[in-house]
């Protein structure tokens, strides 16, 4: 038993290629998400138009009026 601890313990003080593989595509994903949000952020009638596109594609082609209001509203401090 005591054989095992000693291997496992070992194992945790390597960092293969995979550790630093999957770190580097976390930290990559994480900056694709902000470049993203910033640009809904910086234009709201393309940010609109996606909206539109996605609600017409669900079937709420009712709600495509006000999506506006939505690219808006997505960023609007004051919300909670």
């Amino acid at each position: 038993m005591e054989h095992y601890r000693n291997t496992t313990h070992s194992r945790r003080k390597q960092k293969d290629a995979a550790y630093y593989l999957r770190n580097g595509l976390r930290i990559a994903m994480g900056l694709l998400f902000i470049f993203s949000g910033y640009v809904k952020m910086v234009d709201p009638y393309g940010f609109n138009l996606k909206i539109e596109d996605i609600l017409i594609s669900m079937g709420m082609d009712f709600l495509a009026p006000a999506s506006m209001f939505f690219s808006f509203l997505a960023f609007s401090p004051n919300l909670p």
